[in-house]
């Protein structure tokens, strides 16, 4: 499958900023010169680092050739309803040409769809073709904005030439100085600066330039890259580090100081919004060297010229006189003001400790932003109960089910309009028109369930815990890093100074499988996560408890996943499968290495080099009663299935938007992971997630009956009460 470059923020703001004096200061700092010109005759930097951003530059043989780099084929898409598709953009636009990526990128606030979409094609013509005659176009009701994406038209032949020739010449028109302080550097103050040589004209096509990349890597693996003497010994000059400290604690301070100096984009596999990936990158010294302000007088954006050959590109917002100093935004698009400092931080650190800690249950907006309002059944055609029908036909876009669902009392059928039971995996909006329509059909989805399913609204909805009078100590200190970003830095800034422990796991709202999950105590790197995509801050279980493995020699942690459903809303009825399910780590836990995956996380299914441990619940219950006899698990599970409550009873005890619907025709299956932790002695769950249309692969092969016993309990309403807990 391809993968798609993207870009978070492409549009450009201008926000005042009171600390923009500084440049001036900054550049009377400006006194001693690195004397290299940086030229195109220069050797270029990363080809001295093998394996990291070496590139193979061909023989060249198709550099006169049709124009074929990619932004000249990218178009970029605005006002793009929420709840659009890749199908909707690709009807729309493959009308004019072969389109080789769509990417449509998530808002940071709301997980869902942002407003803009890019969409390359095959050839430069193809492109145009659409931009003529797509812009001002409506697409499911908006009128979208169609033009070429990223770089001004003016640029377009100076950077063909540049990318066929391999020209790196910022030299030509930049410096790159050193800055000297009277006093000791703080860790924030930039080492580096850009300067120009001359007068540049921001309206002269000539002023694009290609910034080559240092470093490309994975915060995973990043300690394991700088293991290398070339790449670790040129972070440390790029970020004005002593390269002459031991190699461990060199790259401890490289680690920590880094954030100030890294960039980022997404990579995905197209038709799979979820499999996406961060990729950070530092660039070389010309590109680090342009530093922050809130009144840029350039951009720099990532950019794909091929496959393997990823750069950045530099140009003008404004004019340059001679020795003026490069400047970029790197908070690019965030207007809040709250947010724009938070962001800012490891440029500009400021205390945010005169903010309240404490966080608020937003309003209804909050909730609906980012999707289609969903209707609601029309209770009316429900006055009078339908009869218990001897077969029900099940449609159903889950696999197993049609594969494990056996018993004889249903059928499956492909045809949805038949059929008495909908299991789709893809969200369901119309429950008005379904009621009116079919009242006698069962769906397997509630009216705003997702505001259990999404991260986020699952923390939100987590706080009406007693009626918001009380805190729930099922779930962990949580803020959300995008209206909440300034009550987070708040309070972390509170732990540190009342000496805490500040480990912190960085989630996206809407990601699973592990993907883009990171766990530090470092505010500066947490501040840089959200341009990734939107993210919640949990306090991390630093004592959680822990289960011994004899294969790994030592305890690891592990976490338990219960199966519930949800049959009723008014009143309230949810059952939970009592054959609980298991994963575990696979390395012993401690409180360092957090980029070490196989000790701090317990999702292995979708690592191919990791050993995945299974463990039924029966032998894990034997295991458990050896290990913690003085912990009866009857006892914690009465914990979870209170705690499994208290959230259901959260999510239903206020209306939709904020609150799940009441829909005669709706069932549900969710998954609830949790976590076991040390408090005061006592074993206590936390709450980690709960997930919509759970992968029930294992539980179908452990326990053959098990679509059967839930679909049973569901829609006949016969409970096998070996299986069944009703809380």
């Amino acid at each position: 499958m391809a993968d798609v470059l993207d870009i978070n923020d492409v549009g450009d703001i201008d926000v005042e900023d009171e600390g923009d004096q500084s440049i001036s200061r900054l550049k009377d700092k400006v006194v001693k010169r690195k004397g290299r010109g940086f030229g195109p005759g220069e050797p270029r930097e990363h080809e001295k680092v093998r394996g990291y951003e070496s590139v193979d530059h061909g023989d060249g043989d198709e550099l006169g050739t049709k124009l074929h780099f990619s932004i000249c084929w990218i178009l970029f898409v605005t006002s793009v309803h929420e709840e659009a598709s890749e199908d909707d953009l690709t009807e729309k636009f493959s009308e004019f040409g072969q389109i080789k990526n769509i990417s449509i990128n998530l808002d940071r606030r709301t997980g869902f769809l942002k407003g803009y979409a890019l969409i390359e094609y095959s050839t430069y013509d193809e492109a145009a073709a659409a931009r003529e005659a797509l812009n001002g176009s409506s697409l499911l009701g908006q009128t979208v904005g169609v033009d070429w994406c990223f770089v001004k038209e003016i640029y377009w032949k100076t950077l063909y030439q540049k990318l066929s020739a391999q020209t790196f010449d910022a030299g030509n028109s930049f410096q790159l100085v050193k800055i000297e302080y009277e006093e000791n550097r703080e860790p924030h103050e930039p080492v580096w600066a850009l300067q120009a040589l001359e007068d540049l004209d921001a309206n002269c096509s000539d002023h694009i330039y290609l910034i080559d990349h240092a470093w490309t890597y994975e915060p995973r693996e990043a300690r394991t890259h700088l293991q290398y003497d070339g790449l670790r010994l040129r972070m440390a000059n790029i970020l004005g580090i002593d390269d002459n400290l031991p190699t461990e604690e060199l790259i401890d301070e490289i680690f920590d100081n880094m954030w100030r100096a890294n960039c980022t984009y997404n990579v995905r596999t197209v038709g799979n919004a979820t499999a996406q990936k961060s990729i950070w990158y530092v660039m070389d010294e010309i590109g680090s060297a342009i530093n922050h302000s809130n009144s840029p007088n350039c951009r720099v954006v990532p950019f794909i010229y091929t496959s393997e050959e990823i750069y950045s590109l530099l140009f003008l917002k404004s004019d340059f006189e001679e020795g003026d100093l490069a400047y970029r935004d790197y908070a690019e698009g965030i207007q809040d003001p709250i947010s724009r400092k938070a962001y800012l931080l490891p440029w500009i650190p400021v205390s945010f400790q005169h903010l309240d800690v404490a966080t608020t249950i937003p309003d209804e907006a909050y909730f609906t932003a980012g999707h289609i309002p969903e209707t609601l059944p029309n209770i009316d055609y429900f006055k009078k109960a339908s009869p218990k029908k001897a077969k029900y036909l099940c449609y159903s876009q889950y696999s197993l089910v049609n594969q494990y669902l056996t018993d004889p009392k249903f059928e499956t059928t492909d045809d949805v309009d038949k059929a008495d039971i909908l299991w789709f995996t893809e969200h369901y909006k119309d429950y008005q028109l379904l009621s009116e329509a079919s009242p006698d059909k069962f769906v397997n989805q509630f009216p705003y369930e997702y505001i259990l399913t999404v991260k986020d609204l699952l923390c939100i909805t987590c706080r009406r815990y007693k009626n918001n009078t009380g805190k729930a100590p099922w779930l962990p200190v949580s803020y959300n890093l995008v209206n909440e970003v300034g009550n987070f830095v708040s309070y972390f800034e509170k732990c540190e100074e009342n000496g805490k422990e500040n480990y912190w796991i960085i989630k996206p709202y809407n990601l699973a499988r592990g993907m883009d999950i990171h766990i530090t105590n470092n505010l500066n790197y947490i501040m840089r996560l959200p341009v990734t995509g939107p993210k919640i801050a949990q306090e991390y279980l630093i004592n959680p408890v822990l289960f011994y493995r004899e294969d790994c020699q030592g305890k690891v942690k592990f976490d338990v996943r219960y199966v519930i459903l949800l049959k009723k809303v008014k009143p309230l009825e949810v059952y939970v499968y009592k054959n609980f399910f298991l994963r575990f780590a696979n390395k012993p836990f401690a409180l360092n290495a957090f980029d070490d995956y196989e000790k701090h996380f317990t999702v292995m299914n979708y690592n191919v080099n990791a050993t995945l441990k299974h463990m039924k619940c029966d032998e894990f219950l034997t295991k458990w009663q050896e290990q913690y006899a003085k912990h009866e698990w009857n006892e914690i599970e009465n914990k979870i299935y209170r705690m499994i409550r208290d959230i259901m009873e959260c999510a239903t005890a206020v209306p939709h938007p904020c609150g799940i619907a009441h829909s005669p025709q709706s069932r549900a299956l969710y998954a609830v992971d949790l976590m076991l932790d040390w408090l005061d002695g006592e074993i206590q769950p936390k709450i980690l997630e709960i997930n919509f249309m759970p992968d029930c692969e294992r539980a179908c092969k452990y326990y053959e009956n098990f679509y059967n016993d839930i679909f049973k309990l569901l829609f006949l309403d016969e409970e096998n009460h070996h299986v069944f807990v009703k809380l």
